[in-house]
């Protein structure tokens, strides 16, 4: 014990927080730095999940749908990155002079174009028609065809 009075003075002061936004998936809020915050990318129909992208470098994983980020001393932020499932169960058919493309499972939020190129070393692809919207079922996208065209590659373009 002192001889004399004494007093104490606490001097307190505020702890900073920072800015984490988490675009496309959860987690995002006010931290403060080191904290270790757990992000999860939303789950969207018809897309897949590719990575996180952004501010990455807290992140303990980029290409985890769930993963935690150790917060900055600094506004961060990070996207959830998807991109188109592709169909892997195309049906095609020829029906008279037209060519039919089944999309059995089409999603309503994907455009489909169907492309063709008659040299695939040239990188070229023409649009045959216009993108046609996914209807959330069976999609069925028909083309003229032509026999006398010996060599013709077809692809689906995703957007």
């Amino acid at each position: 014990m002192p001889a004399a009075a004494t007093s104490i003075t606490a001097t307190y002061s505020a702890i900073p927080t920072y800015t984490l936004t988490v675009n496309g998936g959860n987690g995002g809020g006010s931290y403060t730095a080191g904290t270790v915050v757990p992000v999860t990318a939303n789950t969207t129909a018809g897309y897949q999940f590719t990575g996180w992208t952004g501010a990455t470098g807290a992140l303990a994983s980029v290409s985890s749908t769930a993963t935690t980020l150790t917060m900055p001393a600094t506004a961060t932020a990070i996207t959830a990155t998807y991109s188109p499932i592709i169909p892997s169960n195309l049906k095609l058919a020829i029906s008279g002079s037209n060519l039919n493309i089944t999309v059995p499972s089409s999603v309503s939020s994907i455009s489909y174009q169907l492309q063709y190129s008659d040299d695939l070393s040239s990188g070229s692809w023409q649009n045959l028609g216009s993108p046609q919207n996914g209807t959330g079922g069976e999609l069925i996208i028909t083309t003229p065809y032509n026999p006398s065209v010996p060599r013709r590659f077809f692809r689906l373009k995703l957007y």
